[in-house]
């Protein structure tokens, strides 16, 4: 069962929290890189920042079976209630740490809609000067990749693949095989589309049985 991690591609519609370093809030929430690059939120009053990732294939043959929203953050010196927002919906919240740490939250059996929606955090202080920072911020899904005839392809072709196939060489590797695949019926399931491809990989990688022809 492959993971797929993402971060974030661009701000969602509610984007209130400040950049504080960085060249834009995406950017600065892209790597767990501690104040070189963050993002932040000052006060009392409960405020959020979501943002958007990249789609999720739309594919009923592949279900989610888990996501999570997590985050690298830390406050200043006063106490923060933090937030892990999935769906633009809030969950219970948690005290946080003033060195950086790593929150997550779990969602089961997630719709492939929902994971396509906005993510984010939220920050709520006591005080005027309670402070929420983050500076990495990303989306995991667990997915069941159904395209199993593709897989033993790539499997029956191993000995000439290798063992060090990257994502940038899938597409090649992908147009090969369709190349050759009849056309049409249950052959179809040979082909993928582009946004398969890092789940695909993924899969190939994934510890699994393996088929060879003897």
């Amino acid at each position: 069962m492959p993971t797929v991690t993402d971060h974030p591609s661009a701000e969602g519609s509610v984007s209130n929290w400040g950049l504080a370093a960085g060249a834009s809030k995406v950017a600065a929430v892209a790597t767990n890189d501690g104040d070189t690059s963050y993002i932040f939120k000052t006060g009392v009053p409960a405020v959020a920042q979501r943002f958007l990732f990249p789609a999720v294939p739309d594919d009923a043959e592949s279900p989610l079976v888990q996501a999570t929203i997590e985050a690298q953050a830390r406050r200043g010196t006063d106490d923060v209630t933090f937030y892990l927002d999935w769906d633009s919906a809030s969950d219970g919240g948690r005290a946080i740490l003033m060195t950086y740490a790593l929150y997550t939250r779990t969602i089961s059996a997630p719709t492939k809609a929902a994971a396509n929606r906005e993510h984010g955090v939220t920050h709520a202080g006591p005080f005027s000067t309670s402070e929420s920072k983050v500076t990495e911020l990303y989306r995991t899904i667990d997915v069941v990749f159904a395209n199993k005839a593709f897989i033993l392809i790539m499997d029956l072709l191993a000995p000439l693949i290798g063992v060090g196939l990257t994502l940038a060489q899938m597409p090649a590797l992908a147009r090969e095989i369709d190349r050759w695949r009849p056309a049409g019926g249950v052959w179809r399931r040979f082909a993928l589309r582009p946004d398969e491809l890092p789940i695909a990989w993924e899969a190939w990688r994934a510890p699994r049985p393996r088929y060879v022809l003897l």
